[in-house]
Order: structure tokens, then sequence, then C-alpha cells
């Protein structure tokens, strides 16, 4: 798979320029699940891309890129991810997965408060202070995401919008992939938004009214970035040969 280019995330995307241009340089980092067997840092694919897309959303929101870029920073990010693959390639469990993370993030928590709201939310416990995952499982399940937060010193209005934009961007992925894979989350028994919801064409109905809203919310931020949105949706839209029998 071709890498992304930083001129392509900054015109086609609304990505900063720095940002983009920071991590489609980076080398992917050794011994890392999540990058195994890729040559570059970016391949064109959201599972990636989907990194700069957040990080601009903080920087757009008011992070400054010193803060962002920090080398620390992004390396342990990246540790995260690297469990997060293990987890996925089922090599750990959940359990394990969320204990590491808390194992790894600990030490270094800007915000306690936030730190273990998360941890309740990955937990299937009642959060105190901050909002958390949607109103299907199944857009949950990238949640995981949010630890990369927990080392940013920002005041929790800030962290706040950026907890809902991430989930923005985080959930219409997570849609996307939904529609894409829905035959085959069928046969193999994967988790599935639309599959969650009944598997009828009012859950798709559902899922892309919520596709929608993510999209408006966005535009307000990054209007570029909405309208990939929008236009991938549109792609699939035409190809998908729905079903509510199967």
């Amino acid at each position: 798979m071709l890498p992304i280019t930083k001129r392509k995330l900054a015109d086609e995307y609304g990505i900063d320029y720095d940002i983009a241009t920071f991590f489609a340089d980076r080398t992917p980092p050794d011994n890392n699940h999540f990058w195994k067997g890729k040559y570059v840092y970016l391949p064109n694919s959201l599972g990636y891309t989907i990194i700069p897309f957040l990080f601009d959303l903080q920087y757009k929101l008011g992070v400054e890129r010193p803060i962002l870029l920090d080398e620390k920073h992004i390396r342990l990010m990246e540790d995260g991810f690297d469990l997060m693959a293990k987890y996925e390639i089922k090599q750990i469990s959940y359990e394990d997965f969320i204990g590491a993370c808390k194992v790894l993030y600990a030490p270094t928590v800007a915000n306690s408060i936030f730190f273990n709201d998360l941890l309740l939310h990955l937990n299937n416990e009642k959060t105190l202070q901050y909002t958390l995952g949607t109103s299907v499982k199944a857009l949950d399940r990238a949640d995981a995401f949010f630890f990369t937060l927990c080392d940013i010193p920002v005041e929790e209005q800030l962290l706040q919008r950026i907890i809902q934009a991430w989930s923005c961007v985080k959930v219409n992925a997570l849609i996307l992939d939904d529609i894409s894979d829905l035959e085959s989350d069928k046969i193999n028994g994967e988790e599935n938004s639309i599959i969650e919801l009944g598997g009828t064409e009012v859950a798709l109905d559902k899922i892309q009214s919520m596709f929608k809203e993510n999209v408006l919310s966005l535009a307000g931020i990054n209007n570029k970035l909405a309208r990939y949105f929008e236009t991938i949706m549109v792609h699939l839209q035409k190809r998908l040969n729905f079903n509510t029998s199967s």
C-alpha cells in the first residue's frame, strides 16, 4: 500500500502542514505490532491516517504543536497502539489490554479524573464527570484511543471539546468500516453497529444519521475533513447491496 503524502493530508484533508509533515516523514517504530510489516508510518488507510486527523483536531481546538508532537508523547501513543494491535490479533485478552494501558499511561497522567473515567468506561462502568461512548456498543470498540489524551495538559473545558471532536472522527471511521464489512461481519460474528441494531434498513438509516450529525460537527473545525467523510460515504452507498434477509 502506498503512503499518503503530507501534501495530500494538508490539501485534501485540511491537516496542518507541520503536523502532516511530522507524521508523513516519521519512521515506523521497531518491534511494534501496529506497524508490523509496514515500511511507512502512514499507509493510505484510514486506520493510520486517523492519527494525523486526531492530532490536527487538537491543534485546531487550541493545543500547541510542541505539546502534541513531543517525542515522549508520540512514543507513548505508539506503545499504546502496540498493545491495541496485540489485543486485536488476540495475543492478549481485553482485560490484560486495559490493564497494560493503565500501567503504561498512569505515570504520565495530566488529568486524573479523565483517566479514571476512561478506565471506568472501558470496564463498562458509569463515568463520574466525562461523557464517553455512544448508545451503540459496537461504536465504542476503539475508545482505548482516548488513552492518547491522558498525558496532554489541558483544561477540562478544552478536553471535553477534544473528546467530542475525536468521537466524531472515531465513530465515523467505525461506521464506514461496519458498512464495508457488513456481510463478512455477519458471517464471522464480528462486532458491527448495523448488526447490533438489528441488521435492517432501519438500522442502517440510524447509523447513517449518526454519521451525518458527526460530519456537521466536524465541519465547524475542519471542513475539508468533514467533506472527506461525506465523499467516502457517498462511494459506499453507491456500491452498497443491503440485503435484510442475509
